[in-house]
Order: structure tokens, then C-alpha cells, then sequence
């Protein structure tokens, strides 16, 4: 999560250009006045968290106030059903996390809840989504990621994450397929490559052992 200077809004190019890439987020339910400050001044893009949101109503009030300020404002969350929800955080997930959608490893089923929570996401505003999460959960002695893994087997992680990949796409709520590379031990596990294709993103994950650190993720896609 970013941190920006709350107090003040400078006008220099040097500022707007760093708003226009930072993602700070913010404590509550209404976007406080210096965030709409700095989106009027061109901030580009806001974290949501759990802390945000009571319920898709307000969700939607919400990110609909932060369009006030800037129309073009990315608006990102992190929504894995299962363990991971911010839309339902209060009373738990209607829809599987990745552990069970791996348990069950049918990709056409996880194409469904990614469609289903990326067109939640998009009626309430928000149009980008961290996720899913593409860790292979192959470590024992790195147990951190657990159930938001697909599972162990990089061939059903690389099955699921294009499904959601697949899933999610159709709305204008575009997956980040991340790993967890701080909580990784070494050598690392290299679980994703996502390439950019004239119509979606397609994704595959692999393992892939590394003795140096590894290469930056793929950029956002043109």
C-alpha cells in the first residue's frame, strides 16, 4: 500500500506525475478529505480493504463518491472468496476460496465464481481485483499462503488461475494474479507467467526454481 503526504497538494509536475501511480488506502467507510484532495489533484488509483466496506450498497456509494473527485480513478480490492473476501467480511464468503475450487479441480466451476465475483465487483465499482492468488503451495516449510493456494501441483494451479483469469476478464474488473514473493523462502518458487494475447490475458503458472532474485511480474497489460 502507498503513502502520500495527507496534509497537503502540491502542484508540480514531479507530484501529479507520482499520484498517478500511487494506490494509498485509507481508514473507513467514506473517502476522508485529503484522499479526495489528492484525487482531484490527479491521484490515479485507491486500496480497498475489508475496513472499507460493510456491504455492496455502501461499496457501491463509495466508490461512486471517489469518482467525484477523479472519473478515471482505478479502484482495486482484494476479493478471493473463501478466507479472502472484503464484499462479505462480516459474515464469510458465499463462494469457495482456491483450496476448495483446486479440492474439486473443475476449471469450468472456477471460471464461474471468477465470473461471478468479478460482475459483484464491477456493480459496485471497483475495477481492478488482486487476485486470484497463483502460489504453487508446495513448501512445507513455508506454510503461509495455505488456503488461498490452488493447491501443490503446478499443472492444477496453472488450470485454475487461467480459468479465473478466463472467468474474471469478462468484466471490467480485471484480475492481478499475485504470489506471496516476500513471505517465499529461497530458493524461490516461481508459480505464474502471464503474457498479454489480443483479447485476455492468458496465464499459466509455473514452477520454476531460481538461485537469484527473481525478475520483476509482468507489467499491466497495453
Amino acid at each position: 500500500m502507498s503513502t502520500i503526504d495527507t496534509t497537503t497538494v502540491r502542484q508540480d509536475s514531479l507530484h501529479r506525475d507520482a499520484l498517478a501511480v500511487l494506490q494509498p488506502g485509507f481508514v473507513g467507510t467514506t473517502p476522508p478529505d485529503w484522499l479526495r484532495r489528492h484525487l482531484a489533484a490527479g491521484l490515479g488509483s485507491v486500496a480497498l480493504f475489508s475496513r472499507n466496506v460493510t456491504d455492496q450498497a455502501q461499496l457501491s456509494e463509495l466508490t461512486a463518491g471517489l469518482r467525484e473527485e477523479n472519473p478515471d480513478v482505478l479502484v482495486a480490492i482484494d476479493e478471493e472468496g473463501g478466507d479472502v473476501t472484503r464484499l462479505e467480511s462480516g459474515s464469510g464468503s458465499s463462494w469457495p476460496g482456491n483450496l476448495a475450487l483446486g479440492a474439486i479441480d473443475d476449471p469450468a466451476l472456477t471460471r464461474d465464481v471468477a465470473r461471478e465475483l468479478g460482475r459483484a465487483l464491477a456493480e459496485c465499482g471497483v475495477n481492478y481485483n488482486w487476485a486470484p492468488s497463483a502460489d504453487v503451495n508446495s513448501n512445507p516449510g513455508n506454510p503461509v499462503i495455505g488456503v488461498r493456494s490452488f493447491g501443490a501441483d503446478p499443472d492444477l494451479c496453472a488450470r485454475h488461475t487461467a480459468a479465473w483469469v478466463g472467468g474474471s476478464s469478462r468484466w471490467a474488473s480485471p484480475p492481478a494474479p499475485s504470489t506471496s514473493r516476500a513471505t517465499a523462502t529461497p530458493p524461490w518458487i516461481r508459480t505464474w507467467a502471464c503474457r498479454w494475447s489480443t483479447s485476455t490475458w492468458t496465464c499459466c503458472v509455473r514452477a520454476t526454481w531460481c538461485r537469484s532474485r527473481p525478475p520483476s511480474p509482468p507489467g499491466p497489460r497495453p
